[in-house]
């Protein structure tokens, strides 16, 4: 089977040093988080390593991550030249909550609810490590954020559903997802690949 992919990236570079978000291309990646489901293990590509990823993610099943599409993706692109980024199966997990809210939650909201976690540092802080050269806290962090980033699509995949806490109303949102019927899609579409063509006997 092919392999689920969690992935999540930090970069070199703020939106205020590069000109504005329209420059997402401009900030540099410092180093890529990655869980695999198929070997159970998190490792790190540090930016030395990034011509390896088109061929990782061309090869996968899945790509998850949040704001990937907006943000992850985007980034990466000078490094994927080889890979059509429009082709990957990717799921956001940020979609389904933001249609829900009608804004764009965080990773720490969502995860602080559903899980009883939360992030061990933010974006600021990561690109403070890589410029203070702390390699391996830098990692630890991108690794943290993709262990959450797994467990809250384990559970909402498990459940059906994620929470938001309302900072307005002081109590959890319900937030309904359809992330195990989309894997189940993949598998599927996946198998109809892999399955020979059916040969009439008439």
């Amino acid at each position: 089977m092919k392999d689920i992919l969690v992935f999540d990236i930090e970069t070199k570079n703020d939106f205020l040093s590069v000109g504005g978000r329209e420059n997402l291309h401009l900030l540099e990646v410092s180093v890529v988080g990655i869980y695999s489901y198929n070997e159970n293990r998190f490792f790190v590509l540090n930016e030395h390593e990034l011509d390896k990823l088109g061929a990782l993610f061309a090869s996968a099943g899945l790509l998850i991550g949040f704001n990937i599409i907006g943000f992850d993706l985007p980034v990466l692109a000078k490094h994927l030249m080889s890979t059509d980024i429009k082709e990957l199966p990717v799921l956001d997990l940020m979609d389904e909550p933001r249609n829900y809210l009608k804004f764009r939650p965080s990773l720490s909201s969502l995860a602080t609810a559903t899980l009883k976690k939360d992030k061990t540092a933010d974006g600021l802080q990561a690109i403070k490590m890589y410029r203070e050269g702390r390699m391996e806290e830098l990692a630890q962090y991108c690794l943290e954020d993709v262990r959450l980033t797994r467990d809250l699509f384990d559970y909402g995949k498990r459940e059906g559903k994620v929470l938001f806490f309302d900072t307005k109303m002081a109590l959890n949102k319900v937030i309904p997802v359809s992330w195990g019927a989309k894997t189940e899609q993949k598998k599927e579409a996946e198998s109809e690949k892999k399955a020979p063509p059916q040969r009439s006997l008439f």
